[in-house]
């Protein structure tokens, strides 16, 4: 620290440094995979053996609807829920470098596989199939895993960063564990809270997306019809009907 010098004026410079973007728009270099494999091999040789080896990450954000029994689903199939802000750095990094099998929403939680060892599986589920997490796809190349997405969401309205994102237990993640390719009435309860809260914001469907999930919306439109106690408070089913 007696080497810093806190500029709080005007001053004048013989000679300037700035750091290159470790990860620009497109790639990453190899001084931050030098980094990560720094960070990666203090993980191998100093981590605690845990009795877990699936872990789920995913955070608390009420943007996020139907995360939470998205977390259920995965802690039915034998993964640890962890939610990483409850965890210090060294404990997090400890969890990944246990980890065989990980899973995890697109986002913040998703960047931490960079941490996991070669050839863990890796399982996604994108927020919005209209946002592409680029920075992800770039840290999928980083290292050698088995890396699968399953679209198990209906985020049909156009959204930031920030949500709104409707999670489901879909068939498509259903079918990856080998279970039942149905729709609960749970998701169609999840819709209806996607839709209450997007048009409270004013949002619209984002027009790609609404051809992509065409298929989908009318079928969960049929089977809100069929369930009064669903529709008795949700003014947005004549919405529904005329965007899709």
């Amino acid at each position: 620290m007696d080497k810093i010098q806190i500029i709080d004026k005007p001053a004048k410079f013989s000679k300037i440094i700035l750091p290159d973007e470790s990860i620009p728009r497109a790639f990453f270099t190899k001084e931050y995979v030098e980094t990560i494999e720094q960070i990666r091999n203090y993980a191998k040789k100093n981590f605690t053996k845990l009795p877990q080896k699936n872990f789920f990450f995913h955070h608390d954000d009420e943007r996020q609807i139907g995360v939470e029994r998205l977390a259920k689903y995965f802690d039915s199939k034998g993964y640890a829920v962890i939610k990483p802000e409850n965890f210090s750095f060294y404990d997090q990094l400890n969890i990944l470098a246990n980890c065989e099998r990980f899973a995890s929403t697109v986002g913040s939680c998703s960047h931490n596989s960079i941490f996991l060892k070669d050839h863990a599986e890796v399982l996604f589920i994108p927020r919005c199939t209209a946002i592409i997490n680029r920075l992800q796809n770039i840290l999928n190349h980083m290292h050698d895993k088995n890396i699968f997405y399953v679209d198990s969401t209906l985020s049909v309205f156009k959204v930031n960063t920030k949500g709104p994102f409707c999670y489901l237990i879909s068939p498509q993640l259903k079918k990856f564990f080998g279970d039942s390719e149905r729709w609960e009435k749970e998701d169609f309860e999840i819709l209806t809270q996607h839709v209450n809260w997007a048009r409270a914001k004013g949002l619209e469907p984002i027009e790609d997306v609404k051809k992509y999930y065409s298929n989908v919306m009318r079928y969960f439109i049929k089977q809100l019809e069929r369930h009064e106690d669903l529709i008795k408070n949700f003014k947005y089913l004549k919405y529904l009907k005329e965007n899709f």
